[in-house]
């Protein structure tokens, strides 16, 4: 029993992780492919591959030192009147969960961005023509042409989070 709950602990934290994953990258890669600027677009890369420069174990620390019942937010929030309590955001899912996301992020947006230099402005151009609005561009233009893109990096970000053992070992007790 105790290992079938971990793989299923293991499996809920990776899949949850992975959506919430795409649905971050999808913006960032949106942002990436539209900025004209040679100079912004490498620096909003170097600042998306920043945290794959850093070691899992000063990530794991960052978030303690952060997200701890003495940590920065808690003592910001207490001393603000917000809160009387620390508010347990570590060793529990959802501490391990925002180290998960916030690892695998950058290995989401590349794949999602490769897909979206696929996408034809002329398509757009067109369904806007036709009388689409941005969001109907988006969800029948834009998202259907992503899909090898999202595949992609949905499965590079599900395999990363699944075998990830350092991340739930810190953050989640």
């Amino acid at each position: 029993p105790f290992f079938l709950r971990s793989a299923w602990v293991t499996f809920q934290l990776a899949t949850i992780s992975t959506l919430i994953v795409l649905i971050l990258a999808v913006p960032l890669a949106i942002l990436l492919a539209s900025v004209k600027s040679s100079l912004l677009r490498r620096t909003l890369s170097v600042a998306i591959l920043l945290p794959m420069i850093l070691n899992l174990l000063i990530q794991s620390y960052g978030w303690i030192i952060l997200l701890g019942p003495a940590g920065v937010l808690n003592t910001s929030l207490r001393e603000l009147g917000i809160i009387s309590r620390p508010i347990m955001m570590l060793f529990n899912e959802s501490g391990v969960l925002l180290g998960l996301i916030q690892t695998a992020l950058p290995l989401a947006v590349f794949p999602i961005l490769s897909a979206m230099r696929g996408v034809s402005t002329e398509h757009l151009e067109a369904a806007s023509n036709l009388g689409a609005s941005h969001w109907q561009c988006f969800f029948q233009v834009s998202l259907p042409l992503l899909k090898p893109g999202l595949i992609s990096a949905g499965t590079i970000v599900f395999a990363y989070n699944a075998s990830a053992f350092a991340i739930p070992l810190l953050l989640g007790g």
